[in-house]
């Protein structure tokens, strides 16, 4: 099986993650993560948020097409009770849709919070830190105390390991 490439994504307006990583069929490497933390910027300056989440994204992307990378894209898809968070979430969503345009990408797959978890632990309510403890489990030996930079990231790990999980390339799981 030739490397498969693929960019996890937990969005969020607030603090964002991304993960890279680099599968085969018994393991994944990470390759890249990122974490945009715009907790620093002003609640109502969305506009800047938006545009740090488009600029950190565009720059992973692009760095991945100049090497000949074609990635699949994959996020973890939300929604919230709440209109005004499900409003910042779209607004979040339709950013990287325009960075993967600018690239030539789409977004590959979406996966629900709770199938990501049943995914990689085998129960879909699981907390953060069995998340994090999960995805470390299938990570190449070298990476597998790997320290994340924040939750937001080994879940974006997490999104990625389901779609490769889910299309066969990975193997393993829950």
């Amino acid at each position: 099986m030739d490397k498969m490439y693929v960019v996890g994504l937990d969005l969020s307006l607030n603090g964002t993650g991304i993960c890279v990583v680099e599968a085969g069929k018994y393991s994944v490497k990470i390759i890249n993560e990122v974490f945009i933390n715009n907790k620093h910027i002003k609640a109502d300056d969305r506009g800047h948020k938006l545009w740090n989440i488009y600029c950190n994204l565009d720059e992973v992307l692009s760095e991945l097409i100049e090497q000949g990378i074609t990635p699949a894209v994959v996020v973890e898809s939300g929604f919230s009770k709440h209109a005004k968070t499900t409003q910042a979430l779209y607004s979040v969503v339709g950013v990287v849709q325009v960075a993967l345009y600018c690239n030539g990408l789409s977004i590959t797959n979406s996966y629900a919070p709770t199938s990501v978890k049943k995914h990689v632990t085998g129960k879909g309510r699981a907390s953060k830190q069995e998340v994090m403890n999960a995805v470390r489990q299938f990570l190449v030996s070298k990476q597998g105390d790997y320290v994340f930079q924040s939750e937001d990231t080994s879940d974006a790990l997490a999104v990625a390991i389901s779609y490769l999980l889910d299309k066969g390339i990975l193997e393993g799981g829950n």
